[in-house]
């Protein structure tokens, strides 16, 4: 069995699990008929697991690449290289989480989404056909591949102290 084909078989189990039974009826299942096991997200990019591992492979790789190059105890970039790309870096990530936080309360007001769900009515709200937020979330999640270029600065800029486990582990962790 080749890697691919466990890879769709482990993806398929956990998207079993997670959708057997949860609408009984199909006006509400929560993906459509033509895509069994599939919701219409399924071709965004990156969300297939096997497109999700190219972010992922690159980001070990640039773990390895940085701790091989920062136990020589030297700096890739001067600070003043550094400097103006971090400037850059975090212009786009404010303007960005700041487009995510007023998109989602437009939606909210737009969809009559409750902040609480703490009724059945609120909970049944979500439509797996149409969701209405699902452009927003991949967004979001896509966002978090830009995420890794915190460790990126951190291996150009020498800064040993700060490259951790709990670094590394955080952006794996939230981007899977």
């Amino acid at each position: 069995m080749s890697l691919l084909n466990t890879i769709h078989e482990y993806e398929n189990i956990i998207l079993t699990f997670f959708n057997e039974g949860q609408h009984q009826n199909d006006k509400y299942r929560p993906y459509p008929k033509g895509l069994p096991g599939f919701g219409p997200t399924y071709s965004f990019p990156f969300v297939p697991l096997e497109q999700a591992l190219f972010p992922i492979g690159f980001y070990i790789a640039l773990i390895l690449f940085g701790l091989l190059f920062m136990r020589e105890g030297r700096q890739m970039l001067s600070k003043e290289t550094v400097y103006p790309l971090k400037f850059v870096y975090n212009f786009i990530q404010v303007f960005l989480c700041g487009y995510m936080t007023v998109e989602a309360l437009f939606l909210k007001y737009r969809y009559g989404i409750p902040l609480y769900p703490f009724s059945h009515k609120e909970c049944a709200m979500f439509d797996g056909v149409n969701p209405r937020v699902a452009n927003l979330l991949w967004l979001f999640y896509v966002s978090k591949i830009l995420d890794f270029a915190d460790t990126f600065f951190i291996v150009v800029g020498g800064k040993v102290n700060q490259f951790s486990f709990l670094h590394v582990y955080h952006h794996l962790s939230v981007f899977m």
